[in-house]
């Protein structure tokens, strides 16, 4: 299978109620409100192995990737490649680059995301997550719309937000 080539390296986790997660770095590094884990490659790291790092480091989550957002995106340092991923295990604590995260509607999302101060980085994440809502690219992979009274995960571990997205 063919990497893509980027600077940094993300993953977004979806929940089988049909939530994505977003975090809130902290002190809204480089003007981030609301934004998805991704970060740059350690030495002979693959950018599957970066992005899977990246999402467990900063969101807390063990995950596995479904499916590649085709593409790379413009950010405010580069370009990102991101994969379409859900959680395998409940949250454990995440690093010092979150203040906290959020398991949201792809509406809600959106809203978060428009905080955003940086024009690159708001562009790039409301871009592919545009993309990822209606189901283009991902091998047409997208989450379920959340079902009335759907029943999140009960593990809320000390600075995660409301519930997630265990399947």
């Amino acid at each position: 299978m063919i990497e893509p080539v980027a600077n940094s390296y993300g993953g977004v986790l979806v929940s089988g109620a049909g939530l994505v997660l977003l975090r809130e770095p902290t002190r809204h590094n480089a003007g981030y409100v609301w934004t998805f884990a991704k970060g740059r490659p350690e030495a002979g790291e693959t950018p599957r192995a970066t992005a899977l790092r990246e999402v467990r480091e900063e969101t807390g989550y063990a995950a596995r990737i479904i499916a590649p957002i085709p593409g790379t995106f413009a950010g405010t340092v580069g370009r990102s490649a991101f994969w379409l991923m859900d959680a395998t295990h409940p949250p454990a604590p995440f690093d010092g680059e979150t203040v906290r995260i959020h398991w949201a509607t792809f509406d809600e999302a959106r809203s978060l995301i428009e905080l955003t101060k940086t024009p690159a980085g708001r562009a790039r994440d409301q871009a592919w997550t545009g993309r990822l809502r209606s189901g283009a690219g991902c091998g047409g992979r997208r989450p379920a719309r959340p079902r009335p009274g759907a029943r999140l995960d009960a593990a809320r571990p000390h600075r995660h937000d409301d519930g997630g997205g265990l399947r």
